[in-house]
């Protein structure tokens, strides 16, 4: 606009601009790499004029600069933010990820949760690829190492493999590695990428579950043969002493007594023994064989009888 105050286009804000004593207003867009208007140019003057072709070639370098300059700092936030959000992404999925150069054995990237995970100090740097697999506890780093080298590392193809380690803190964990070859045009190995994972927790949840499943399939086998059992032997002697085998071989023990509190007398009496899957003579050198009183000067069976509760002696 060489005249503001006559120029159509300032109509609306011809008072504001002339308040100011501005007469003349020149703006240019700037565009990104893309054509995509990403800012303006505006020159004020306070006399009405018309830029002239000189002037107009400078606007125009001045505007294509900017541009670069412009698009460069967008993408420079847009990378930050992007690997904020993929830090953020890492940390909470307990994921790290990593860039290795098989051909020096450098370690090229670790990602802040790879730290993390492995329990290195980022201050040091990524250690070299050995170092990576010294600290492995099941397989060994040697077995680690294979894998990755012989069956991988020659065919240039991708890897997954499971160890665990001990942490800074004292923790063992359970990682998981994924490793993935990038090669040139040439078909060359350049480097590996990848990720380590700590799965320590769902390691847990799957052990757990395992142990809960073989409980519960112990809990119906066991229900069954009562059932057997009571089809079979309705004599209470016979099914009591069947029961106590069964308990002995789902928890593999050596022997199963059933002994029985007599309020009325405060005497342990002993009901029925399994030894080895049979039922057993009881052994007439017992304690509590030989004085049914005796578990008063027992503080485990004292233990067991006031609280209500399971006891557990693991060294007699």
């Amino acid at each position: 606009m060489s005249d503001i105050a006559t120029d159509p286009l300032w109509a609306d804000f011809r008072d504001l601009a002339l308040a100011h004593s501005l007469r003349a207003c020149w703006s240019t867009p700037i565009f990104s790499s893309e054509g995509k208007v990403i800012g303006t140019f505006a020159m004020y003057y306070r006399e009405p004029r018309s830029p002239s072709p000189r002037e107009q070639d400078t606007i125009k370098h001045i505007t294509h600069l900017a541009g670069v300059a412009i698009q460069r700092k967008l993408a420079e936030t847009a990378r930050r933010e992007s690997e904020a959000y993929l830090a953020e992404a890492q940390r909470l999925s307990h994921t790290g990820s990593w860039a290795w150069a098989p051909a020096t054995g450098e370690i090229r990237y670790w990602s802040e949760e790879t730290y993390r995970v492995l329990g290195f100090d980022p201050d040091a740097g990524p250690p070299r690829f050995e170092t990576f697999f010294r600290a492995p506890l099941s397989g060994g780093p040697g077995q680690s190492q294979r894998t990755v080298r012989k069956t991988r590392f020659a065919e240039k193809a991708d890897f997954e493999t499971d160890y665990r380690i001990v942490h800074p803190s004292g923790d063992v964990k359970d990682i998981h590695a994924v490793g993935h070859p990038v090669c040139d045009e040439a078909g060359h190995l350049v480097e590996f990428v990848g990720t380590v994972i700590d799965i320590t927790e769902s390691k847990r949840a799957e052990e757990a579950l395992r142990a809960s499943e073989q409980v519960a399939r112990g809990q119906v086998e066991a229900l069954a043969q009562s059932l057997d059992v009571l089809a079979t032997a309705p004599d209470p002697e016979k099914f009591i002493g069947q029961m106590l085998s069964t308990i002995g071989r789902l928890l593999n023990a050596q022997s199963v007594t059933l002994w029985l509190f007599d309020e009325s007398t405060d005497s342990l009496v002993l009901r029925l023994m399994a030894d080895g899957g049979k039922l057993a003579a009881p052994d007439p050198e017992h304690p509590f064989m030989k004085d049914p009183l005796f578990w008063k000067q027992n503080p485990v069976i004292q233990e067991l009888l006031f609280t209500a509760g399971p006891v557990v002696c693991e060294d007699m």
